[in-house]
């Protein structure tokens, strides 16, 4: 067999284009891209969310070319359902839904945009990200006790204020404050009055009665009362 000259060769590559202008089916697809909101930010600068107990709520994501993955900073209170519309946490769509909010749910949460391609989908850093800080409120809750000593027939009171942010209670006895009216009342062994729980151990010296009252103050107003 003898060579009769050169020979070309010809490569030609076939690429099968998406409709949807999704990138080329055949070769690297287009990254996922976020849509809502508008653009990614990071745990330290989340979108607040407040809402109250009971109340429910949906946190919004959308990306295009993506899976969706929604997960908590350190550790859900349930799993999230993608099937069953009454699950208290469900994914729909790209969006996560937590109906009757608890307390528990509190935290932050991300919206993670996964490639479609891969058959496994490991949540790091280079995927697109959306953060949401879900503050939940409580109404204030307090709780008053006031029990007798039978030993030495002191009087102990307790106050404990729940739910609360900046402010601390107050306790009244005939609408008195209680680091007023202990002289009239008797000698106080233990005391604390700028605290939560507000804690106090009265022994009562001769005939006293009366009401005890609660109230609620800002810290700030608190301080600026003291220091006048």
């Amino acid at each position: 067999m003898t060579n009769s000259g050169p020979v070309d060769f010809f490569l030609i590559r076939l690429e099968r284009v998406d409709q949807n202008n999704n990138g080329t089916l055949f070769g690297h697809p287009d990254p996922p891209q976020l849509v809502f909101p508008s653009k990614e930010n990071r745990p330290d600068s989340p979108i607040v969310v407040d809402v109250v107990v009971g109340q429910d709520i949906i946190l919004e994501c959308v990306f295009v070319r993506a899976k969706i993955v929604w997960t908590k900073v350190g550790k859900l209170s349930s799993r999230i359902s993608l099937t069953d519309d009454e699950a208290r946490l469900r994914q729909i769509w790209g969006n996560l839904r937590i109906r009757q909010v608890s307390q528990d749910d509190s935290g932050i949460y991300s919206c993670h945009g996964v490639p479609p391609f891969l058959e496994t989908f490991p949540i790091n850093d280079g995927h697109p990200q959306v953060y949401y800080s879900l503050v939940v409120h409580a109404p204030t809750n307090v709780h008053l006790e006031v029990n007798q000593n039978v030993r030495d027939k002191s009087w102990q009171l307790s106050c404990l204020a729940k739910n609360v942010r900046y402010e601390i209670p107050m306790v009244y006895v005939n609408g008195t404050p209680l680091i007023d009216a202990i002289s009239e009342m008797g000698v106080a062994s233990t005391t604390n009055f700028y605290s939560n729980p507000v804690n106090a151990t009265i022994k009562i010296i001769g005939n006293y009665s009366g009401s005890v009252q609660v109230a609620l103050f800002l810290l700030h107003h608190l301080y600026s009362q003291n220091n006048s």
